[in-house]
This record gives structure tokens, C-alpha cells and sequence, in this order.
């Protein structure tokens, strides 16, 4: 990374402390990001994120409270630049579609290494759609 490329801050939210951790510390340890908030629930999620002004957060589909379209909609609501990079084990066209339509920039299946999701994030905080499918074995 060179010294003039912004540092992408990033807020994770899951409801499973070890992906939570395990990608908190692989995004940590990556030059280009800073992670600058978590959070394991949706009512945790609207009262930490705003104080930690993110660029890029990186978004469980489900946790306890709020459903995923809600948090979505509370990001574009309260915190507008923020982009939305959704990531779950749930990964029908029609859901990725639908999540798209609702204002994430972007979907990442779990399966992601840690360089495609290095690369999801870096896109979609250039602002482009970002969208990784997974391959079904036949």
C-alpha cells in the first residue's frame, strides 16, 4: 500500500464471537484496513457504529434483533456513506439480488478467503457492487 491510500476503516458485526474475532484479526493484520468497531447484535450494532464512523461495514445476515433489512435500511438511514458488504452462509441468487436492491453494495459468501474479502472491501469502498456467488459442486 502506498502512503497516499486511504486506510479503509471497517466495523464487523456477527453473532458468532470466533468469526467475529477471526476476522477482526485478519482484517487487523492487513495494511490497507483498521477495524474500528464490532458489535454481535443489531441494537449493539446501531449504538456502536455511528461513534466509530466506519467506511465499510462488514455484515452478518442473521443476528439477534433487528432482521438484516432492517439493518441495512437503519445504515442508509443513519449513516449513508457508509457501504454495506454483506457476508453470510445463505447465498440464493434471489437473496443476493434482493440485498443489492436494498442497498448493500456488496455480498460475500463465508466460504470467502481472506484476500477475496480483502478484495470485496477495498471495492466496494471504491463504490462499486461487489458480489462473490458460490459455485455448486454437481
Amino acid at each position: 500500500m502506498n502512503k497516499h491510500q486511504q486506510i479503509i476503516k471497517v466495523f464487523i458485526a456477527d453473532d458468532h464471537p470466533m468469526i467475529l474475532q477471526g476476522v477482526s484479526c485478519v482484517l487487523s493484520n492487513h495494511p490497507a484496513f483498521q477495524v474500528v468497531g464490532v458489535a454481535s447484535s443489531g441494537d449493539e450494532l446501531s449504538k456502536k457504529m455511528l461513534l466509530a464512523k466506519p467506511n465499510v461495514l462488514l455484515l452478518d445476515l442473521n443476528m439477534p434483533g433487528k432482521d438484516f433489512y432492517e439493518n441495512i435500511n437503519w445504515v442508509k438511514s443513519n449513516a449513508p456513506w457508509v457501504k454495506v458488504l454483506v457476508y453470510s452462509s445463505y447465498h440464493t441468487p434471489d437473496l443476493v439480488r434482493s440485498l443489492i436492491h436494498e442497498g448493500a453494495a456488496g455480498y460475500l459468501p463465508k466460504t470467502a478467503t481472506p484476500t477475496e474479502m480483502a478484495e470485496a472491501i477495498q471495492c466496494v469502498f471504491q463504490g462499486e457492487i461487489h458480489v462473490t456467488m458460490v459455485a455448486h459442486a454437481q
